[in-house]
């Protein structure tokens, strides 16, 4: 991906990461990546009552927390 932004001439090139993943936070900081946000994935799941057409919103708890890193 690096060579790739650099062959066009891109300011920046920004990655997505899982959280816990310290392997590649720790490969992505070595090619100089920074980190510039923290985010969690939500999901919102519908479950439909009996016979009735309603939909009723359950929240699912934050299934995977992502860092997004950039490199400039």
């Amino acid at each position: 991906f690096i060579e790739k932004a650099r062959a066009r001439n891109l300011r920046s090139l920004r990655l997505a990461t899982y959280y816990g993943n310290s392997e590649s936070i720790h490969i992505l900081h070595k090619y100089g990546f920074r980190e510039i946000q923290r985010f969690v994935q939500f999901e919102l799941s519908f479950a439909t009552g009996e016979g009735e057409a309603f939909a009723v919103a359950q929240a699912v708890p934050p299934e995977e927390e992502f860092r997004l890193m950039t490199m400039t």
